[in-house]
This record gives structure tokens, C-alpha cells and sequence, in this order.
């Protein structure tokens, strides 16, 4: 908004300076905590203002969800990935024995347990928690939304997105959208990865309508629930995706058509995943394989970044 024009979040040079910010940029916009959280339900998000009072009047670095929502709601979408960009390099900066932004979880063997997945290869049983009491993690989530859907109707709707579908690589059309872990072993949580779709069930992927034309990728797994996919910010997972219980804080896609639609296959259009104006998901190698991990990364015409979407046979 126009009177926030002047504030420079890229200056600050520490958590300090960057929430000091963040304070100023509210009161410049003359909103109260109630207005603030009601602008940013209207743009899909969830600001609740208890937690965003709290977050200004602490010297550690909010959640990205947090300050997405907040200056999404504040100052406009044309600012939010600047401020992101500013508090992901502060973040980036912070010396490994700070401590964890708040309120996130320990990295204990309960925290971990919080996750929808946890531990090495196929957990089919939490373990520490029962499924009914899981607790939300609150690790670092990126959580973007888009301008204006006015163009809804010609970018066309995924195909299947009512109900269970299988999201494919044009590349690899054998392998579905599935959860897995990082070949290397560098994450501990299961993240999203590419596998046989014979095998990819559980979980069931869904494409839930987030709001402004967007979806979130939603996961059913019997044993641990649902789950939503959301992109990770840090080291050393950053750019891959991995599945959190509290779908609020699920990335949202805009899924754009890029082929499809002349009824020479009517239950596998071919579409782009974007997380913003810049980004989409698809897979980490050229060519996807078993095992190749999603991640989020600058746009381009790769086909790597292009998916099939259609009705789940299961």
C-alpha cells in the first residue's frame, strides 16, 4: 500500500531490525490486529492476531507463513516475496546454535513424531504420539498466494480435481507424486517424491481448492491422516516438500493447463504447478526416475516441470 512504500525489509540486519520493521509496517497501515486478521482470511490465510501480537513483540524471526499472511494483508501481494527473500537470508545468516524461531518444534524424536511421516523408510505406526493426539509442527513453511483469478476459465480446471487424482511427470508417466525420502539421506521426514504409481497409494493425493483460484496437495493416509504438502525454506531440505498436518499452512498452486482440453485424452491433461509469480514444482532431476525428489525452483520450459493430473484408478 502506498504508505508503506518506504520500508525496506532487504536493510535489516538482524531478527531484531527485520520484526522492527514488521511493527512499523502496521502502524503506518493503521489497521488493528482484528483488521489485519480479517484481510487475511479474505485472501485465504490465517493470521490469527494473538499470535501475530506476539510475534511483534518478540527479537526472533517469525514463521514465513506468518510473514507472508501478514504483509500480504498489510502492505500488498507485489511485497511479499521481497520480504520473504529478506527473511530467508537473515535466517540463512543466523549461526546454527540460535535458537529455533518461535513456536517451532524441537527436533526431538516427539517433534518429528508430530510430522504426518517420520523415520527411515515406510513408517506405517507413529510412533511416541498416538494419531489422535498429533501435534501441529511448526517448522519453517512457505505459504504464497496469487493475484486476481479473473482468468480462472481459460487457464481450465484440473481434470479429476473433485476427487482423488495421480499427479504424473510428462517424462515419466509410470511414476506418480508420492511421499518418500531424499536419496542422500541429508532429511530426516519423509518429503515428496516421484515412485511407481502401482505403489504410490497410500497416501491419496487430492487437489483442494485453497482459495483465489489456488490448491493445496492434499495426502489421505489411513494410519497418519491428512496431510499438506508445503515447500520448506531452509537447510537442508530447502525447495523440497514435505507433508504437514496443518493444511492452513499448505503451499498453495496455481495448476495451469498447458496442453490438454482437444478430448485426445480426457483424463490426463498436461499442467504446470506454480507456487508464484517465479517458481513451480516439479522434479529435482532432468529426467525424473524412482526416488527423484519434487522440488520448488525458478519457472522454465522444462518439461520436468510439466505434470499429467487425472482421476486416481484407486
Amino acid at each position: 500500500m502506498g504508505s508503506q512504500k518506504g520500508l525496506r525489509p532487504e536493510d535489516a540486519g538482524d531478527a531484531a531490525e527485520f520484526v522492527a520493521l514488521m511493527r512499523r509496517a502496521k502502524e503506518r497501515s493503521g489497521l488493528t490486529y482484528r483488521e489485519l486478521e480479517q484481510r487475511a482470511a479474505r485472501h485465504g490465510d490465517v493470521l490469527a492476531r494473538s499470535t501475530l501480537a506476539n510475534a511483534l513483540a518478540r527479537h526472533a524471526l517469525p514463521r514465513p507463513d506468518l510473514v507472508a499472511a501478514f504483509v500480504r494483508a498489510c502492505e500488498g501481494e507485489d511485497q511479499v516475496e521481497r520480504w520473504l527473500a529478506a527473511r530467508d537470508r537473515l535466517a540463512e545468516a543466523a549461526p546454527r546454535t540460535a535458537a529455533p524461531e518461535a513456536p517451532a518444534a524441537p527436533r526431538t524424536a516427539g517433534a518429528l513424531a508430530a510430522r504426518w511421516f517420520t523415520g527411515p523408510g515406510r513408517v506405517r505406526r507413529v510412533t511416541g504420539m498416538t494419531a489422535v493426539g498429533l501435534a501441529v509442527a511448526t517448522a519453517a513453511v512457505l505459504a504464497l498466494s496469487f493475484p486476481g483469478d479473473d482468468d480462472r476459465a481459460q487457464r481450465g480446471e484440473p481434470v479429476g480435481a473433485d476427487g482423488p487424482v495421480r499427479i504424473r511427470p510428462v517424462l515419466s508417466p509410470g511414476l506418480c507424486l508420492t511421499d518418500g525420502h531424499t536419496r542422500d539421506g541429508r532429511y530426516p521426514s519423509e518429503v515428496a517424491v516421484h515412485r511407481p504409481c502401482a505403489g504410490a497409494e497410500p497416501p491419496v493425493t487430492r487437489l483442494v481448492p485453497a482459495g483465489n483460484g489456488t490448491y493445496r496437495v492434499s495426502w489421505y493416509h489411513p494410519e497418519h491422516g491428512t496431510g499438506c504438502l508445503v515447500v520448506l525454506t531452509t537447510a537442508p531440505a530447502r525447495d523440497l516438500l514435505e507433508p504437514r498436518n496443518d493444511c492452513t499452512a499448505g503451499t498453495r498452486f496455481r495448476v495451469e493447463r498447458v496442453h490438454g482440453g482437444d478430448g485426445a485424452d480426457t483424463d490426463a491433461d498436461e499442467y504446470v504447478l506454480r507456487v508464484d509469480a517465479g517458481r513451480c514444482l516439479g522434479a529435482a532431476d532432468a529426467e525424473p526416475a524412482e526416488g527423484t525428489e519434487a522440488v520448488v525452483r525458478a519457472c522454465t520450459d522444462a518439461p520436468a516441470q510439466r505434470y499429467l493430473i487425472g482421476p486416481s484408478d484407486g
